[in-house]
């Protein structure tokens, strides 16, 4: 006989930052809240992996926060030359 295990609800939405809109990976346990945490992902972005390690973090007590990128809350800055250097 199969047990069918319940995980902790996840949803993804969009959050509000002072640079515009962020799409968030979030993690709710079914008990009260006392910590958060913000995850980060993998190189090559968000994947199946860290989305199961954020489950595992909100089935902890935790609130887990997966951003999509941080690139919407910080400048990206590039050196054009040895004195001048270029963010957007």
């Amino acid at each position: 006989m199969s047990q069918t295990q319940t995980g902790p609800a996840t949803e993804w939405r969009m959050m509000s930052t002072g640079s515009g809109e962020m799409r968030v990976y979030e993690g709710r346990a079914e008990e009260n809240i006392d910590a958060a945490v913000i995850v980060l992902q993998e190189a090559f972005g968000v994947n199946d992996h860290i989305e199961s390690v954020t489950r595992r973090i909100a089935s902890m007590g935790i609130l887990p926060l997966l951003p999509t990128s941080l690139t919407a809350a910080v400048p990206v800055c590039s050196n054009t030359t040895s004195t001048s250097r270029q963010c957007h």
